[in-house]
Protein backbone atom coordinates (compact mmCIF):
# COMPACT_ATOMS: atom_id res chain seq x y z
CA UNK A 1 0.00 0.00 0.00
CA UNK A 2 2.83 2.47 0.66
CA UNK A 3 4.22 1.59 -3.06
CA UNK A 4 0.98 2.53 -4.12
CA UNK A 5 0.81 5.70 -2.47
CA UNK A 6 3.93 6.69 -4.00
CA UNK A 7 3.73 5.82 -7.52
CA UNK A 8 0.06 8.43 -6.91
CA UNK A 9 2.43 11.43 -6.09
CA UNK A 10 4.88 10.06 -8.55
CA UNK A 11 2.19 10.17 -11.31
CA UNK A 12 0.84 13.71 -10.81
CA UNK A 13 4.65 15.13 -10.70
CA UNK A 14 4.91 14.35 -14.27
CA UNK A 15 1.68 15.45 -15.41
CA UNK A 16 2.46 18.66 -13.42
CA UNK A 17 5.93 19.15 -15.76
CA UNK A 18 4.50 17.52 -18.86
CA UNK A 19 2.03 20.54 -18.51
CA UNK A 20 4.39 23.51 -17.95
CA UNK A 21 6.92 22.44 -20.19
CA UNK A 22 7.15 24.39 -23.81
CA UNK A 23 4.53 22.76 -26.44
CA UNK A 24 7.96 22.23 -29.64
CA UNK A 25 6.06 22.64 -32.76
CA UNK A 26 7.39 21.74 -36.04
CA UNK A 27 7.64 25.07 -38.37
CA UNK A 28 5.93 23.68 -41.69
CA UNK A 29 7.01 25.47 -45.18
CA UNK A 30 3.52 27.24 -46.28
CA UNK A 31 3.09 27.37 -50.37
CA UNK A 32 3.64 31.43 -50.82
CA UNK A 33 0.94 32.55 -53.55
CA UNK A 34 2.22 35.08 -55.80
CA UNK A 35 0.45 38.56 -55.89
CA UNK A 36 -2.42 39.23 -58.24
CA UNK A 37 -0.79 42.25 -60.38
CA UNK A 38 -4.16 43.97 -61.90
CA UNK A 39 -3.95 44.41 -66.01
CA UNK A 40 -3.02 48.06 -66.99
CA UNK A 41 -6.29 48.19 -68.73
CA UNK A 42 -8.20 47.94 -65.84
CA UNK A 43 -10.70 51.07 -65.14
CA UNK A 44 -8.78 53.08 -62.20
CA UNK A 45 -10.63 53.70 -58.75
CA UNK A 46 -10.11 56.49 -56.38
CA UNK A 47 -10.63 56.60 -52.94
CA UNK A 48 -11.30 59.91 -51.56
CA UNK A 49 -10.89 60.93 -48.22
CA UNK A 50 -12.42 63.30 -46.06
CA UNK A 51 -11.19 64.90 -43.47
CA UNK A 52 -12.69 66.51 -40.29
CA UNK A 53 -11.02 69.21 -38.26
CA UNK A 54 -10.58 68.91 -34.45
CA UNK A 55 -12.48 71.89 -33.09
CA UNK A 56 -9.34 72.44 -30.69
CA UNK A 57 -6.60 72.38 -33.56
CA UNK A 58 -5.38 75.77 -34.64
CA UNK A 59 -5.09 75.83 -39.28
CA UNK A 60 -2.06 76.79 -40.29
CA UNK A 61 -1.74 79.07 -43.35
CA UNK A 62 1.32 77.35 -45.45
CA UNK A 63 2.27 78.91 -48.64
CA UNK A 64 3.66 77.81 -51.41
CA UNK A 65 6.99 80.08 -52.76
CA UNK A 66 5.91 81.30 -56.36
CA UNK A 67 8.49 80.04 -59.18
CA UNK A 68 10.95 82.70 -60.07
CA UNK A 69 10.32 83.37 -63.71
CA UNK A 70 13.82 84.04 -65.85
CA UNK A 71 13.78 85.95 -68.32
CA UNK A 72 15.07 85.20 -71.95
CA UNK A 73 16.14 87.49 -74.53
CA UNK A 74 16.50 87.36 -78.05
CA UNK A 75 19.83 87.82 -79.64
CA UNK A 76 20.41 91.50 -80.37
CA UNK A 77 22.35 92.11 -83.73
CA UNK A 78 25.14 94.46 -83.53
CA UNK A 79 25.00 97.24 -86.37
CA UNK A 80 27.62 98.05 -88.57
CA UNK A 81 29.30 101.86 -87.76
CA UNK A 82 27.28 104.32 -89.99
CA UNK A 83 29.68 107.11 -91.78
CA UNK A 84 29.73 110.07 -90.44
CA UNK A 85 27.75 112.22 -92.93
CA UNK A 86 29.17 114.69 -95.44
CA UNK A 87 30.42 117.78 -94.72
CA UNK A 88 29.43 120.30 -97.66
CA UNK A 89 32.47 122.26 -98.38
CA UNK A 90 31.84 126.31 -96.90
CA UNK A 91 33.84 127.43 -100.22
CA UNK A 92 31.56 125.97 -102.85
CA UNK A 93 28.87 127.86 -104.16
CA UNK A 94 24.87 126.23 -103.40
CA UNK A 95 23.08 125.46 -106.32
CA UNK A 96 20.25 127.68 -106.04
CA UNK A 97 17.08 125.77 -106.60
CA UNK A 98 14.18 128.04 -105.78
CA UNK A 99 11.85 128.91 -108.16
CA UNK A 100 11.91 132.74 -109.29
CA UNK A 101 9.18 134.82 -108.14
CA UNK A 102 6.74 135.39 -111.34
CA UNK A 103 6.98 138.82 -112.26
CA UNK A 104 3.91 141.43 -111.76
CA UNK A 105 3.17 144.80 -113.38
CA UNK A 106 0.47 146.95 -112.09
CA UNK A 107 -0.58 150.92 -113.14
CA UNK A 108 -2.10 152.02 -110.22
CA UNK A 109 -2.26 155.74 -111.71
CA UNK A 110 -2.67 158.52 -114.40
CA UNK A 111 -1.64 162.17 -113.60
CA UNK A 112 -2.47 164.81 -116.35
CA UNK A 113 0.43 166.57 -117.64
CA UNK A 114 -0.83 169.01 -119.49
CA UNK A 115 -3.50 168.90 -122.37
CA UNK A 116 -4.06 165.78 -124.60
CA UNK A 117 -1.29 164.58 -121.83
CA UNK A 118 -1.21 161.55 -118.86
CA UNK A 119 1.64 160.36 -117.06
CA UNK A 120 1.57 156.57 -116.11
CA UNK A 121 2.77 155.37 -113.14
CA UNK A 122 3.17 151.70 -112.51
CA UNK A 123 5.11 149.07 -110.27
CA UNK A 124 6.74 145.66 -111.21
CA UNK A 125 7.91 143.06 -109.33
CA UNK A 126 9.84 139.80 -109.45
CA UNK A 127 11.89 140.49 -112.35
CA UNK A 128 15.15 142.91 -113.18
CA UNK A 129 13.01 143.28 -116.93
CA UNK A 130 16.56 143.85 -118.32
CA UNK A 131 14.62 144.59 -121.91
CA UNK A 132 12.21 147.17 -120.08
CA UNK A 133 8.70 147.16 -121.16
CA UNK A 134 6.47 148.02 -123.63
CA UNK A 135 3.35 149.68 -123.60
CA UNK A 136 0.13 149.12 -125.64
CA UNK A 137 -2.64 151.52 -126.33
CA UNK A 138 -6.11 151.86 -127.61
CA UNK A 139 -9.75 152.83 -127.71
CA UNK A 140 -11.09 149.43 -127.23
CA UNK A 141 -9.68 147.46 -124.78
CA UNK A 142 -10.41 144.56 -126.59
CA UNK A 143 -7.09 145.05 -128.93
CA UNK A 144 -4.49 145.51 -126.20
CA UNK A 145 -2.88 142.16 -127.84
CA UNK A 146 0.83 142.46 -128.50
CA UNK A 147 1.28 142.40 -132.39
CA UNK A 148 -1.97 144.21 -132.74
CA UNK A 149 -2.09 147.06 -130.84
CA UNK A 150 0.21 150.65 -130.95
CA UNK A 151 3.30 150.43 -128.33
CA UNK A 152 6.06 152.76 -127.27
CA UNK A 153 9.38 151.05 -125.87
CA UNK A 154 10.53 151.82 -122.52
CA UNK A 155 13.65 150.25 -122.56
CA UNK A 156 14.61 150.89 -119.45
CA UNK A 157 13.46 148.11 -116.84
CA UNK A 158 14.48 150.72 -114.00
CA UNK A 159 11.65 153.27 -114.96
CA UNK A 160 8.36 153.28 -113.37
CA UNK A 161 6.64 156.50 -114.77
CA UNK A 162 6.03 157.55 -118.61
CA UNK A 163 4.41 160.23 -120.29
CA UNK A 164 1.73 159.40 -123.06
CA UNK A 165 0.23 161.62 -125.55
CA UNK A 166 -3.54 161.57 -126.53
CA UNK A 167 -6.79 163.34 -128.64
CA UNK A 168 -8.41 165.75 -126.62
CA UNK A 169 -11.38 164.08 -124.79
CA UNK A 170 -10.65 160.54 -126.08
CA UNK A 171 -10.59 157.42 -124.03
CA UNK A 172 -7.53 155.40 -124.54
CA UNK A 173 -6.92 152.00 -122.48
CA UNK A 174 -3.00 150.91 -121.84
CA UNK A 175 -1.96 147.59 -120.83
CA UNK A 176 2.48 147.62 -120.15
CA UNK A 177 3.76 144.10 -120.53
CA UNK A 178 7.60 143.02 -119.58
CA UNK A 179 9.18 143.00 -123.00
CA UNK A 180 11.99 139.99 -123.39
CA UNK A 181 13.58 141.33 -126.77
CA UNK A 182 11.13 139.07 -128.98
CA UNK A 183 8.32 139.23 -127.38
CA UNK A 184 6.32 140.38 -124.27
CA UNK A 185 4.93 138.58 -121.14
CA UNK A 186 3.10 139.21 -118.00
CA UNK A 187 0.94 141.80 -118.73
CA UNK A 188 -0.50 144.41 -116.18
CA UNK A 189 -3.89 145.01 -115.42
CA UNK A 190 -5.83 147.91 -118.46
CA UNK A 191 -6.38 151.53 -117.26
CA UNK A 192 -8.10 153.40 -118.87
CA UNK A 193 -7.70 157.71 -119.29
CA UNK A 194 -9.54 160.17 -121.30
CA UNK A 195 -7.55 163.05 -122.14
CA UNK A 196 -8.35 166.49 -121.30
CA UNK A 197 -7.60 169.60 -123.08
CA UNK A 198 -9.61 172.96 -124.30
CA UNK A 199 -13.29 172.57 -125.80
Amino acid sequence: MNKKLMVIPMLFLIVLMASCSPAVTTPTTAAVQPATVAAATQTPYFVVVTATPDQNQTATATSTPALAATATTAPTATLAPTKPAAVLSTSSTPRNTAVPPTPKIYIYKGIPAGDGTVALYWTAKGSTFDNGFLILYATDPANLVYGEARSVAVTDGKYRVFTMTGTYHYTYYFKICRFTGTNCDYGSNVFGYTFTGPN
